[in-house]
């Protein structure tokens, strides 16, 4: 019996270190993604492959909604701006307090002409902003 508990005290252990390794590929995936998509310029056709593949490995079993952010900032990058606001509009419906997102949306709106969306995304920009007294 005693044999049998360290068998699954060990697998146990074994489980939670591959989670956390996960954990940490997936933050250093995300932050070289954000790098090569924050750039002056927008990425490069092989610099977007490169970041498609990063975020594709950094949103494996991962909750976080900065990767589809990330995925929508490349499309628009890559002229694909109605794509861009489809992968915002979706993170905006699963986090509706996510100002990060809102905001991306109403940039995205005004570059491509979206009035609807904009004055949307505005108003949900200016609702989640701290009151300045």
């Amino acid at each position: 019996m005693a044999t049998l508990t360290r068998v699954g005290a060990l697998l146990l252990a074994l489980v939670a270190i591959a989670w956390f390794a996960l954990a940490v590929r997936q933050a250093k995936d995300t932050n070289q993604a954000t790098a090569l998509v924050s750039g002056a310029a927008p990425p490069s056709p092989q610099q977007a492959r490169r970041v498609r593949s990063l975020l594709s490995s950094a949103g494996a079993l991962n909750p976080d909604l900065t990767v589809e952010l990330l995925r929508a900032q490349l499309a628009f990058d890559q002229h694909h701006g109605a794509a861009a606001e489809r992968l915002i509009e979706s993170v905006t419906r699963r986090e509706p307090l996510n100002l990060e997102a809102w905001t991306q949306l109403a940039f995205t709106a005004a570059r491509t002409s979206d009035r609807q969306a904009l004055v949307r995304a505005a108003r949900h920009v200016s609702l989640l902003l701290p009151k300045v007294k």
